[in-house]
Formats: C-alpha cells, structure tokens, sequence
C-alpha cells in the first residue's frame, strides 16, 4: 500500500489513520459538496499577494498570447479576475504535467477535463470566481516517459510506438525539455502516416462499414491538428503547448490558461521565491521537515514517494550555462554561502563547477535567473508562497509525493492547496470489444466489459444514494481487480501449455497474443511486467471515438457527480 492507496481509502469512507491523511494533505474532501465548502472558507488573498496577482496577470496574459491565443474568453477572465475583490476571487485551480510527445496519455484529459468541471461547477453554485491554470512542465529532463507515444493496435500487444529522434548528445546529457528542438518534418511525416494506417486498420478491424467513413473522417481530423500545431512551433515544448492549446482551448472551447514554467518572464517571476527557499533558515526546515515527514510514512509501513533529502540539498536546478544543451545540474550546499553544481560533460574537458555565492540570510539571484529550474518539491511550493493556489488537481504520484511536501508549506507559513486527486479512467473501444468477442468465442468465457458490468456501470451514473454508490463503486474495484487477476492466470496457463504441448503450440501462442492483446486494450497493459493496469494510451484513441470537440465533456458526461475524489470511473463512447 502506498499514500496514494491511502487518499483513496479515505474518500471512499473506509478505515484509515486520519491522522496521517491530516499531517499529509490537511484537509481532504471525499466529494464535491466537500470540496466546495473547503474552497469557500479558505483564505484566498493575502493583502501582500495583490500586486503579485497584477504581475502574473501581464505574465499570464502574455504568454497566451505568444501560443496563438490572441482573443479567447479566459483573455477577459484573467484581466476582469486581476481587479476583482478577495471576496469574489476563489483563488487559483491548476493542474501541471511535461510535454509529452504527441499530446500524452488520455489521463492529462483527465486532468484537464476535471480541472474544468471544478472550475464551472463551484463558480456556478458559489457565485464567485476562479482562475483555472494548466502548467507544462518543460523543466523537466528529457527521458523516455516524455519523448514517447503508444497507440492501441488491433493485432499486437505493445501496440504503435514512436519515439521523438534525440541525438546522442542529447541522450548522454538530457537537457531540459523546453531546450529540445522540434522534429523533422521528415519524422513527422512517417510518424503521422504510421498514426493514420494504424487507426485505419483498428477501424476496418472492429467498426462496422456504416460507422466507419465517420471515424476515419475523424483520423484525418487529428493528424491535420498534429501537423498544423507542428507548422507553427518553433520547438517541442511549444509543438506540445500548441497541440493542447488546439485540442482544450479551440476545440473543446474550455476556458482554460496555459502557462509554461519555463517561459522566462515566468522564471523571473519565481525568483523571489527561489532567493526565500535558500535562505538557510528556511532550507534548514525544508530538508528537516521532509526527511521528518518520510520517517514517519515508513514507520506507517508506506513506501514514501520520494527518498530522504540530503542536509546539502538545495531546493531547484540550475542549468550549465557553457554547454550547448544546457544540461539540467543539481546544485549542493557545501557551506552556508555557498553552492556548487557539477557538470559531468564541462568536467571531462578539465572545467571547474559552477560555484554561487551568496548571503546565507538574504540570497540575491538574480545574476543566474536565466539558469534556475524548480523542482517536483518546490514548483509548486513558490507558487504558493507568491499566489493563491485553492486546489491543486494531480495523478496518482502527484498524490503521494504531496503527502511529503504539504507539511512542509505548513510549517514555513505557506497555505497549501486543497489537493484533488484525479479519476482513474477505465474506458471500452471497438477494438476492446472485437478482441473480447474473439476470446469469448476461442476460450468459452467472458471477460469485461460484459453485459452485466454495464449494468453496474448504469447504476453507478445514476445513484444518488452516497452508502449505495460506495456500495456500486466497490464492486467495480472488485471486478476489474479480479478481471485482471483472470487474465494474467490465463497467461501463466497458456504460456505453461506452450512449453508442454510443441504440437498444439501454434494453436496456444494465438490463443495467448490474443489475450494479450485484450490486457492491452482494455488494461493498458502493453508489456508483460505491468503488475498494476493502468490505461495510458495516446488521448486520440479516443478523440477518433466521440470526436475532439467533444473528449472533455465525454467524461464528465460519463461520471457521476457524487463519485469520491480520486476514485475509478468507466468510461464507454457508445457502440460502433
């Protein structure tokens, strides 16, 4: 079990230490009538954030409309919010993730479209405003979770995969993200024709004829957005921005800002905050409180998100600023006054590390402003210390390694965010249900989702009993839980058959790609060493499905309002 496990415990009502969940996150709203009443009595402007929320204002404003936003109704709300008074603001909504390639997993719509909900749904009943930010992080370093995409194939488990083309220098020294240049057209050419016959072959595979004109259609529909964003980005980070600026803002029409955290304005605007958590005071209690914090999840017998932080820990990057890539560092304290950051590639061409120094009770940075990053521990931790940040929506790593960081705001006077986990999205396709007719046929047994589980899931939307919906809700756990178990035993079975019978084994080796291939569907399970399923699959597998206008509004369609925070919803676009 792990803090996450426990946040979702707690929001489904059942037997938790409350004292643990109190420590972590403060205050926790099992649902959203909790929600709103934790939202409306926090205290949302501090007197000394005001000309803050006026600078972030021109910051915000600003960078929307560098990505092509240049005249959209959250233009109006974020000047019209910037004069409003404390008792009309609700402060700040915000959800954050990195770049990844192709616009990600269908969870960042997720997020994106739970952001939304909150955000029209408490505005709606309170009469008050809130101002709803989605953060890319392209601080971040380049790795493989980032420049990679997956996408469902009709006849193989590990489904289409593409990978961004990173040159050697750029694998050896993984720069930050929002340093990477943007592919060749080239790349993306081949990159969009594999996109586009794979979802052709997925659709001639399990659509039938009347339905499938619409889906293709609906293809075509997503690689002229992959290329038009291409066309009009002047690197990843913003090929990334503009794809979700494209699909959320354009499309789906949400009133939803977009902020970069590395845009350099932005990075200025932090700066305050960076010179604060080095002082050593406040460094001092950082490190002590986390590492306190870590213990005592351990002594709960929880395995802690994030490891003990060193006493020469410093609490954001710096980049290496005479390397071409500018390679992302990590800086350490050797004494009070003084820092230092090692670059491995300036070392081996006999160069010294970069040293800083500075007072130790009152830094001043702002000679290397241009070379800070923050870390996961501090991004969001300066943002509150300078704005109001009322809720802060995440994923499941999210949730636990907040359960580290909160007390940490807490006990340097910074108020802490309301942190709302996101759904955990289960969804049927086509192509789910075609693989599953087939293994029904072959196998003489049913696997979800089956009819007897769509009445479960009807249920479930319309309960309006809370004690009856946790009751509805378990049970789906329970049978997605002991679906999955079925599959990986049958796997084990077959894959011992194999082994037995060489002259059935051709007969067998179909049978198990086929089950695979259903677990891949249907669970994400894309490589045999996933223990726990966990659907990641590019967000236009869906988007093809119930077409992009309509993705964000598909889920909140699908999900009933009452459902716990942070808990499963099962999703279904219909049949075709």
């Amino acid at each position: 079990m792990n803090m996450t496990d426990i946040y979702v415990r707690y929001t489904m009502g059942k037997q938790v230490d409350e004292s643990l969940i109190r420590t972590s996150w403060g205050d926790v709203a099992r649902n959203f009538q909790e929600l709103k009443h934790l939202v409306t009595k926090k205290k949302h402007l501090d007197p000394e954030k005001i000309e803050n929320i006026y600078q972030f204002k021109n910051i915000l404003t600003k960078h929307m409309k560098n990505i092509g936003v240049i005249d959209h109704p959250i233009l109006e709300k974020i000047e019209i919010l910037a004069s409003k008074e404390d008792h009309d603001f609700l402060g700040i909504f915000e959800i954050g993730h990195q770049p990844l390639l192709f616009g990600g997993g269908f969870f960042i719509t997720g997020k994106v479209s739970l952001l939304d909900y909150l955000t029209r749904k408490i505005e709606e009943e309170t009469k008050m405003s809130v101002l709803p930010i989605f953060f890319i992080g392209g601080h971040d370093r380049l790795h493989n979770e980032i420049i990679t995409a997956r996408f469902p194939q009709h006849n193989s488990a590990s489904g289409l995969f593409l990978k961004f083309p990173t040159i050697d220098e750029e694998e050896q020294l993984e720069p930050p993200i929002f340093r990477l240049r943007k592919p060749p057209r080239s790349w993306l050419e081949l990159a969009l024709e594999k996109i586009e016959g794979n979802f052709t072959q997925l659709i001639k595979h399990s659509a039938s004829p009347e339905n499938r004109p619409l889906l293709l259609e609906r293809v075509h529909h997503l690689i002229r957005v992959f290329r038009a964003t291409w066309s009009q980005a002047t690197n990843y980070l913003d090929w990334i921005e503009k794809v979700w600026r494209d699909v959320y803002l354009f499309h789906c029409n949400l009133d939803l800002s977009i902020m970069s955290v590395t845009d350099p304005s932005f990075n200025g605007f932090l700066l305050p905050a960076y010179e604060w958590l080095l002082k050593e005071e406040i460094r001092k209690q950082f490190v002590g409180v986390f590492n306190d914090v870590t213990q005592k999840i351990e002594q709960a017998g929880i395995k802690p998100a994030l490891p003990y932080r060193n006493p020469d820990f410093v609490p954001f990057y710096l980049q290496c600023p005479d390397c071409e890539l500018h390679p992302r560092l990590q800086p350490r304290i050797i004494k009070p006054g003084l820092l230092e950051a090692i670059c491995e590639s300036c070392k081996e061409l006999g160069k010294e590390p970069l040293t800083i120094e500075y007072n130790p009770s009152s830094p001043d940075l702002h000679d290397y402003q241009e070379w800070l990053l923050p870390r996961a521990e501090s991004r969001t931790l300066s943002f509150c210390y300078l704005l109001p940040e009322t809720v802060h929506i995440g994923g499941s790593g999210e949730t636990a390694y907040h359960a580290q960081l909160f007390p940490i705001y807490r006990k340097l006077g910074v108020e802490p965010p309301i942190f709302v986990k996101t759904y955990r999205l289960f969804y049927t396709t086509p192509w789910t249900e075609k693989t599953n007719h087939l293994l029904s046929r072959q196998l003489d047994t049913s696997f979800l989702p089956n009819k007897e589980f769509f009445k479960l899931i009807r249920k479930i939307r319309k309960a309006k009993d809370t004690n009856k919906l946790m009751e509805l809700q378990d049970e789906l756990e329970r049978k997605l839980q002991a679906n999955f178990k079925e599959i990986v035993t049958l796997e084990e079975t077959l894959n011992n058959k194999i082994q037995q019978e060489d002259s059935n084994s051709d007969f067998l080796k179909r049978q198990l790609n086929l089950v695979k291939i259903y677990a891949s569907h249907f669970y994400g399970r894309y490589a045999p060493e996933q223990a726990k399923p966990d659907v990641s699959w590019n967000w236009s597998s869906i988007a093809i499905l119930v077409g992009i206008h309509d993705l964000t509004y598909f889920i909140q369609r699908n999900i009933n309002p009452r459902l716990p925070i942070g808990t499963t919803a099962f999703l279904s676009p219909g049949t075709f």
